[in-house]
Formats: C-alpha cells, structure tokens, sequence
C-alpha cells in the first residue's frame, strides 16, 4: 500500500513481521508516513509497529527441575519503502502494547510509544528522515499508549491509559 497525490493505492499483501526473528508478532498499530525515493520523488508509505515476541530455547538442565525458557517482548517497528520494506527496529523490554503516528506536513517523521511491564512504564521514539532518536520516558505510565498525529513534532500528543490508578 502507498499513497501518492492524495490515492491510497493497494500494492499486494506483505508479512512485515517476516525476518524479525520473532516467533510471535501481536498487537500492530500503522501509519501513513512522509517517503523519499530518487529526490525530490515524494510518496506516502505504510509504517507498522507491534509487540514482537520470542522465546530462547535452552536445554533443560538436570540441576533445574522447573526451568522455563527466557521470553522476550520487544517493540518492532518496520516502515515500506518505495518496491518493498526497509529495516526493523527493535527496543523496549517485557512490552506489552504499541502505537504508531506520524505527521502529516513537512519532511518524514513518525513517533512510536509502548507500554512496558504491564504499564509500570511507557516510552516512546522518534524517527525523523530515516534515523532514530534516544528512546525516551514519558511523563506518565500506563498500560496502552496513544500517540496523535499532527502536521508537526510539536503538535503531536502522546497519552497513557493507566488503571491502577486507586481513588481514596
């Protein structure tokens, strides 16, 4: 899927998720985000982000009667590009839930927030003509993060859905 001179076109079907390295892919959130190909050639493409998890298979140990194999859940995220998908991104341990926005003027740019540790934390990512920033913290946790669009960085709001919240 791309859009071009305002038409969402349906290119094919696409397994985003293959060669992740990750058993299970759950929970995805997409955006239509600001693409360059051959400058100044400028289309809009599909960025996905969801929870990516992956079990490490160790042999069991004789010493250790109850063993369990360590899970990992991690954010992936994984932007199309013009014929095809570009790289993945990974961050973000115990994962729960993902979302994805991007703004709608100017040049490139996406933000990805995530709940971790069934909300005890939330972050999030900017990436901005192709290159990620820091991970960062926001300012509150909860588990299911949103995350706005808006025509710029500055307009784009992210929030926290949080229900241990205790009213006295």
């Amino acid at each position: 899927m791309y859009m071009h001179a305002d038409i969402i076109r349906f290119c094919e079907f696409a397994d985003v998720s293959q060669g992740s390295g990750f058993e299970k892919n759950v929970f995805p959130s997409i955006s239509i985000y600001v693409c360059y190909y051959d400058p100044p050639h400028i289309f809009r493409s599909p960025i996905v982000s969801w929870t990516g998890i992956a079990e490490f298979r160790a042999e069991k140990s004789l010493s250790k009667e109850n063993y369990e194999s360590p899970t990992t859940y991690n954010v992936l995220v994984r932007p199309g590009a013009y014929m095809g998908w570009g790289t993945f991104f990974v961050a973000g341990n115990n994962v729960n839930f993902t979302n994805i926005n991007s703004r709608s003027a100017g040049n490139e740019g996406t933000i990805v927030t995530w709940s971790e540790n069934n909300g005890q934390y939330s972050r999030c990512v900017k990436r901005e003509n192709a290159s990620y920033n820091n991970v960062s913290t926001l300012s509150h946790n909860g588990i299911q993060t949103m995350v706005s669009n808006g025509n710029d960085f500055s307009d784009m709001k992210a929030t926290a859905f949080n229900t241990r919240v205790q009213i006295a």
